[in-house]
């Protein structure tokens, strides 16, 4: 390669003075190249780039592997890039490592640019090729939109997944994913892991496996939804895109975990067949949710224009545990009542005693929900699953096995809309603010992420929200009033006594006392419990907290209710009881009241009582 590479300036003159001197004298169909679209022209078009992964705004491609580039000035110079390309197609095609069979998206790019139809067929010699495409017939492209993990500050915004549907089954496991992550070494420190992601301290890449794969981590093991966006792609769009994956498996990138992430690079890869792009400017951080909201930003422009939209259809992969839930929450409460007792004792001796008076009809399906529970047991001890759950399930298999098959029945889990369809995730709202009985004021609220208990995309009544500025727009007040830098609330409702069955609140924020004119920044964490009842979320918890303000350490007892009024109306109180000063307890109090009509906008009422009342009316748009 090296030697080659030191040649390209000659051969490159060469070409050109063959061109300059020759081309007047040969045939309209050989001087295509030079006529149909001059190189600096076709250098500079928007498809090349996106080729190329070549970031505009820095002046250079993405990828740090010099395998991805023919020329040696390539990663910098799309025109270098796009003559070395063109020159490579003079070289006969002797092994795999030749151009043709490493980039054949760029040549049927090219083949119909310049009308040359013959480039965009695969040489024999590009046989790992050949086979793949063969072994991978593309029927279906789709966006996977994966929930968001608690369990992991990296996944708590969700993660996306692109999915190829070459198995020919809608409910075959082995279709083909493209997952793009870091390549994080094995036990590395807490600190090392957020310094580095952070700041571009990994390399990261476009990897493919089999969809059971990322299914048994995300929905079994960890317990996320997803959503399945089938795109409406046409088979040039889809055969161009699958060329270009052939391009960038096992490419190397820079990882940013705010930036250039899964969903920006994904985004990227979709942008060769996507017009216009799938992936946006990105100006501090980029999160999943946004490349699906830009999704049904573009599939709403199109319905709105009457042309084919963009989204299929959309289908809903439940987790493992929100299976077993609804499977349980199925049963009567006869067999919830067998099913809790043989939980908390599991034993192969007590399942005889279990069914002993139970109907073979009740035996077939308090067995099936047994088994369920062991294998989900089996799945999450992986890979070293425990004697007694081996011996347990197989147990439970023979007996069920014992018994006639059941009878089917349509109990699924219902259709949960994904987030992105509910409200976009980030938000900027105007309003009126008053506290303390002082005069109302403007205010303004911005949001770069916001999941909330009032909002549509709630997380069953849940929260994850990050940086929430509240600013005063009156010159006698400071500008910024609050900061919420973090504010996550997590509801422990599953049944299942795998489950944790407590729930737990996070907030670190920063709010302006008038009193004193100071600012209090506060730490606060929560633990209690919380129950469903109804369409309703109660709640009780415990919070202690720590501030800069005296007292410096103070405990809330507290408890509350979200509740969804209708689908756009949700409602949610809090009301507790917090030590101020030694020897006095003060009653604190917040109330919101939500409208959400659609999408984008929302209508909010707050009343928020701690140190001091507060009333708040805001319009808000999400962004």
């Amino acid at each position: 390669m090296a030697a080659s590479h030191s040649r390209a300036p000659i051969i490159r003159g060469l070409f050109l003075l063959f061109f300059t001197t020759v081309t007047p004298f040969l045939p309209k169909q050989a001087v295509a190249i030079s006529t149909s679209a001059p190189i600096k022209e076709l250098a500079q078009h928007p498809q090349w780039l996106r080729l190329l992964h070549y970031d505009t705004a820095h002046h250079q491609g993405t990828f740090l592997s010099e395998y991805f580039y023919i020329s040696q000035q390539g990663k910098y110079d799309p025109a270098a890039e796009l003559r070395a390309t063109l020159l490579a197609l003079e070289t006969p095609v002797a092994d795999e490592s030749h151009p043709r069979c490493r980039f054949p998206a760029r040549y049927a790019w090219l083949a119909n640019q310049l009308q040359q139809p013959t480039w965009q067929t695969i040489p024999r010699a590009c046989k790992r090729l050949r086979k793949w495409l063969v072994e991978n017939p593309l029927r279906s492209v789709s966006l996977l939109m994966v929930s968001g993990y608690l369990g992991n500050p990296a996944s708590m915004f969700g993660h996306a997944i692109l999915k190829l549907d070459t198995a020919g089954d809608e409910h075959d496991l082995f279709d083909t994913t493209i997952n793009y992550g870091a390549l994080v070494p094995p036990k590395e420190p807490v600190i090392a892991y957020i310094f580095n992601g952070l700041f571009g301290g990994y390399q990261s890449g476009y990897s493919d496996r089999y969809f059971y794969t990322q299914d048994i981590v995300y929905t079994n093991t960890e317990a996320r939804d997803i959503w399945e966006y089938e795109l409406n792609l046409n088979p040039e769009q889809k055969k161009l895109l699958q060329f270009h994956i052939w391009e960038i498996i096992g490419k190397k990138k820079r990882y940013f975990f705010l930036t250039r992430n899964c969903a920006y690079e994904l985004g990227k890869a979709m942008d060769v067949v996507m017009e216009p792009p799938l992936s946006q400017t990105v100006y501090a951080w980029y999160t999943p949710a946004e490349l699906f909201d830009r999704l049904h930003d573009l599939n709403q422009s199109l319905l709105e224009s009457r042309r084919s939209p963009l989204i299929k259809r959309i289908r809903f992969h439940p987790s493992a545990e929100r299976e077993l839930i609804h499977h349980y929450e199925i049963l009567s409460d006869r067999l919830k009542l067998k099913a809790r007792q043989f939980l908390d004792q599991p034993d192969i001796k007590q399942i005889d005693i279990t069914l002993s008076d139970l109907s073979s009809a009740e035996k077939q399906i308090l067995l099936d929900f047994l088994f369920s529970y062991q294998h989900f047991i089996f799945t999450k001890e992986q890979p070293k699953p425990s004697a007694q759950t081996l011996s347990l399930k197989h147990a439970l298999l023979t007996k069920r096995l014992s018994l006639p098959p059941s009878l089917p029945t349509d109990d699924r889990v219902a259709y949960r809309p994904s987030p992105s369809e509910e409200q976009k995730s980030s938000i900027i709202g105007a309003g009126v603010l008053t506290r303390g009985g002082s005069n109302p004021v403007s205010s303004l609220n911005l949001i770069a992420f916001a999941q909330e208990p009032t909002g549509r995309n709630t997380l069953e009544g849940g929260e994850l929200t990050v940086l929430d500025l509240r600013m005063n727009l009156s010159p006698d007040l400071p500008i910024i009033d609050r900061v919420d830098y973090l504010r996550i609330f997590h509801h422990g409702l599953s049944p299942l006594p795998i489950a944790s069955p407590w729930s737990w609140r996070i907030q670190l924020r920063s709010s302006f006392r008038e009193t004193n004119g100071n600012y209090d920044h506060q730490l606060y964490f929560g633990v209690g419990r919380s129950k469903k009842a109804g369409s309703a979320l109660l709640y009780g918890m415990l919070t202690p907290s720590l501030h800069t303000l005296a007292p410096a350490v103070r405990i809330r007892p507290e408890a509350g209710i979200v509740l969804p009024l209708r689908r756009n109306f949700r409602m949610r109180v809090r009301v507790g009881i917090e030590n101020h000063t030694d020897n006095e307890w003060l009653t604190t109090t917040l109330g919101t009241f939500q409208y959400n009509p659609s999408r984008t906008l929302s209508l909010q009422l707050e009343y928020h009582k701690e140190a001091e009342s507060s009333w708040q009316l805001t319009l808000r748009t999400h962004w």
